[in-house]
C-alpha cells in the first residue's frame, strides 16, 4: 500500500537533496515506508515533472508514519525546504492487487524505467482475472508488470494503474 504524488518540481536538485536529508534524519530512519523518486519524461499534457511513491508494508505502517511525521521537526523542515519549489499536482493512495508478474525481480533502483497505464475499471474482478490470464500467457520480456488499485485520489476516474518496469526505457517500450 502507499501514496503516490505527482509533482511539478522547479528545482530538482534541491528537492532530491531535501528528500535525502529527510530519509537520513532520525524521523526518516524510523519511518516504516520506502520512498521512490522518479523523473517523469512523458507526462502528456500534465505539468508533472517528478513522481514520488511512498510504499508501506501495511495501512498500520502508513498510519505510524503519519503519526511520526505529524510531530517531527525533520518532517516540518522537509516541508519548509520544498514548499517554494514543489507543487503537488496529484496525490493518490494505491494498493497492490497481487496480480501481474515479477519474474525478473527488477525493483525500482537507479536507471530503471516505468510506464504507467491508467484505467477506469467498472468490474474489477473480471478485469483482474483477464489481466492475470494475459500475464500468465504473455512473455513479459525484460520487464515486471503489476496491477494496482487506486482506492482514493487519482487522476480523473482512474481506478487502476498497470505498472510496467524494466532496466531501461528500451526494455519497457519493447514490451
Amino acid at each position: 500500500v502507499g501514496m503516490v504524488y505527482g509533482l511539478d518540481v522547479s528545482d530538482p536538485q534541491a528537492f532530491a537533496a531535501a528528500m535525502g536529508k529527510y530519509w537520513s534524519s532520525p524521523t526518516g530512519t524510523q519511518n516504516p515506508g520506502v520512498a521512490i523518486l522518479r523523473q517523469a519524461v512523458a507526462a502528456g499534457e500534465s505539468t508533472i515533472s517528478h513522481v514520488v511513491s511512498v510504499v508501506y508494508p501495511s495501512y498500520q505502517a502508513m498510519d505510524a508514519a503519519f503519526a511520526i511525521n505529524a510531530r517531527s521537526e525533520d518532517a516540518a523542515m522537509f516541508q519548509s525546504e520544498v514548499s517554494a519549489s514543489v507543487e503537488v499536482v496529484t496525490s493518490s493512495m494505491f494498493e497492490s492487487t497481487g496480480l501481474g508478474s515479477l519474474k525478473n525481480e527488477i525493483g525500482f533502483g537507479p536507471g530503471t524505467a516505468s510506464l504507467y497505464v491508467f484505467a477506469s475499471v467498472s468490474d474489477p474482478v473480471k478485469y483482474g482475472s483477464a489481466f492475470q490470464k494475459m500475464m500468465d500467457s504473455t512473455d513479459t520480456g525484460e520487464t515486471d508488470t503489476m496491477l494496482f488499485s487506486i482506492p482514493a485520489g487519482g487522476v480523473g476516474d482512474t481506478t487502476h494503474v498497470v505498472s510496467v518496469t524494466g532496466k531501461s526505457v528500451g526494455a519497457v517500450m519493447a514490451q
